[in-house]
């Protein structure tokens, strides 16, 4: 295993540093099981020709609170397990691009902690002892990192004090299938070469650029107001809330 860095999680220089290299989320994408990106979209965002999405309001506060209760259902597996788990960053001792942000990480470096706070289909799915597929290619990368851990801890925390573990084994046939992948893809993105694509790729930066054109709209809307209430000069805001706009000099 070989240590990255220690830049914290989430912090500007940790989301700039995942940006050169392939992070485990990005894992499940390149795979095609994630519900959220293409590999297209992936391969365009690291060659710098797509601009990352800005999360849904709902997507951020679900990220935020997946932030804030990680710590909380650490403190709580650790309790459980009798264990001391630290957050480290990993990446490939021979390809370090291929990195993984780990939640957790045992004091042997036998056990690998991934943690959770999702929704209630994959709390049912935890509490079954289930791992959602969008998650599984996640796991596999984080494994592949840290070849002295056993098994890998997928931990699913309800937000309030019940924690569902399942254990997640090596695999090695996929682990190797996956690293065969990563390779390939980040030999698209050196090259510039895009991956296969097809129309839903095309719905999807469609849908993309519809986004960015109403925000276009509405920053050039919000600077013509501003530009003619500086030409024309400004007054006291009215009983309606709006602001009277009288020239200068008057």
């Amino acid at each position: 295993m070989k240590i990255s860095n220690n830049l914290k999680q989430g912090s500007k220089e940790w989301l700039e540093f995942r940006g050169t290299g392939l992070g485990a989320s990005d894992a499940p994408i390149i795979m095609g099981e994630s519900p959220w990106k293409t590999p297209f979209e992936l391969w365009a965002e690291k060659t710098k020709l797509l601009k990352p999405e800005e999360p849904h309001i709902m997507a951020a506060v679900a990220m935020k609170r997946g932030t804030d209760l990680e710590p909380k259902a650490r403190e709580i597996y650790n309790e459980q397990k009798g264990t001391r788990s630290v957050v480290v960053n990993v990446e490939h001792e021979t390809h370090p691009f291929i990195r993984a942000s780990l939640d957790g990480l045992s004091d042997d470096g036998r056990v690998i902690v991934e943690i959770k706070t999702p929704g209630k289909a994959d709390l049912a799915e935890a509490a079954k002892g289930k791992v959602p597929k969008k998650y599984y290619w996640q796991l596999m990368q984080q494994l592949m990192l840290v070849p002295r851990a056993t098994h890998l801890d997928y931990v699913t925390f309800d937000g309030k004090q019940t924690i569902f573990i399942t254990k997640v084994e090596r695999n090695k046939k996929d682990e190797e299938k996956l690293l065969k992948a990563l390779l390939h893809f980040w030999t698209l993105v050196e090259k510039k070469v895009p991956p296969p694509v097809n129309y839903d790729d095309m719905t999807r930066v469609i849908t993309r650029l519809a986004k960015d054109h109403e925000r276009m709209v509405a920053s050039m809307n919000a600077l013509t107001v501003i530009h003619n209430c500086l030409m024309q000069g400004t007054s006291e805001v009215d009983e309606d809330g709006f602001i009277n706009v009288s020239s200068k000099g008057e």
